[in-house]
């Protein structure tokens, strides 16, 4: 048996070099970890296999990635942008005013915390006031509306007794009623953009597709009333229907106390003749609710008169709507919700003068009623004052 012979200190030097040289040209064929291109995992690479594979490689105690609480695909998901919408055409000015209504201001009485001509129980509303502390919010007081036409749009322009603020939170309306039989079919709002630009963000048209806003009595209350759902039928939501350009709104150039609305006469089917109203909200904004005063009872609703027992506001505040008028045709008859109509002037008679009172007393007929707007909308009666010999406004 020869003796094993034990390698020299030369030799294991030399093989040592050997080895480094074969390591440094291994290393220089190795590809930069930053350079490495994407890999595609099989398949066949479950979610628990992954969970392995990392819980092999991690220290214990702590958490890996599969510890956080994302979907599976959160590392994948991306964002898919809404379509954007293509206008066709947009509104332009109205080249004449049809029609128009007025209504009662409550800016003379705002210091008093109060209004006059609310009226819920025939679905007339004046509460451009906050609830509880009744606070006065003039952008929502309507002074006057007025709807004109213009190629295919129907225009609706708001008077109000102030400019509504950028960030007020308010929408402004009209109401038609195509059967004049008190029920609104349409409802189109839009909340007041911040600039003078028409714009169909913020515009809605709502439609009754089983007619029954205003109950089984239309304009008066019924509250509280179940089993109606008022506007139900969204057609238009910011440029989303069936016609992207069908309904727009603005604040009207060079008159910031007015806001503008327009829609296509198309969308009502190009009615030549409705009944018509105009309104203001920035607090409740229901459509399935409609009519209101079949929603909310005079307890509910509270009241903005101080003489009543449910002053002040409740729940139904910071609104504000007209009395009806007619687009298209003059009203012989009354309808539910229309305006007063005008009274009949008055023919001559041969009766004498009478004696004009030597003392400061009533007059014989009483205080007479004050027509309020410029056309037939509403009409005050006035109170006698002893102290002054004077009718004076309530």
């Amino acid at each position: 048996m020869k003796p094993i012979r034990l390698p020299t200190r030369r030799q294991i030097a030399l093989f040592a070099i050997v080895i480094a040289i074969i390591g440094a040209i291994l290393a220089c064929n190795l590809p930069d970890e930053a350079a490495q291109p994407e890999v595609n995992y099989p398949a066949t690479l479950t979610a628990v296999g992954a969970e392995q594979a990392q819980a092999a490689e991690s220290p214990a105690g702590i958490a890996t990635p599969t510890d956080t609480p994302f979907p599976a695909d959160a590392a994948t998901a991306t964002s898919t942008p809404s379509p954007e919408i293509e206008h066709l055409t947009q509104p332009g000015e109205p080249a004449k005013i049809r029609t128009w209504v007025s209504d009662l201001s409550s800016k003379v009485f705002a210091a008093e915390h109060r209004a006059i001509g609310d009226n819920l129980n025939i679905n007339l509303l004046e509460r451009p006031f906050t609830t509880g502390e009744m606070t006065y919010q003039p952008y929502l007081d309507i002074i006057k509306v007025e709807i004109g036409e213009g190629a295919e749009w129907i225009y609706v322009i708001l008077h109000l007794e102030a400019e509504p603020p950028v960030d007020a939170e308010a929408y402004y309306a009209i109401e038609i009623d195509l059967d004049r039989d008190g029920r609104g079919d349409w409802l189109i709002s839009g909340r007041v953009p911040a600039s003078e630009g028409w714009t169909t963000d913020g515009v809605t048209v709502w439609r009754d597709s089983n007619d029954d806003v205003g109950g089984f009595t239309p304009m008066r209350a019924e509250a509280p009333l179940s089993g109606i759902d008022g506007y139900d039928e969204r057609v238009f939501n910011a440029g989303i229907g069936d016609d992207p350009d069908a309904a727009w709104v603005r604040r009207a150039p060079t008159f910031p106390q007015r806001v503008q609305l327009a829609f296509k006469h198309s969308l009502i089917g190009s009615a030549s003749t409705f009944l018509w109203g105009g309104w203001s909200e920035a607090a409740v904004n229901e459509p399935a609710w409609f009519d209101y005063n079949d929603h909310f009872t005079l307890a509910q609703a509270g009241s903005p008169a101080i003489g009543n027992d449910h002053y002040p506001l409740a729940e139904l505040y910071s609104l504000d709507n007209t009395c009806r008028w007619t687009y298209g045709f003059e009203p012989t008859s009354d309808y539910p919700g229309l305006c007063p109509l005008p009274s009949p002037t008055p023919t001559a008679t041969s009766s004498p003068a009478p004696e004009v009172p030597q003392v400061c007393t009533e007059p014989p007929n009483g205080c007479p009623r004050v027509r309020m707007g410029l056309t037939h909308v509403y009409y005050v009666q006035m109170i006698w004052n002893p102290d002054t010999c004077e009718c004076e406004m309530p």
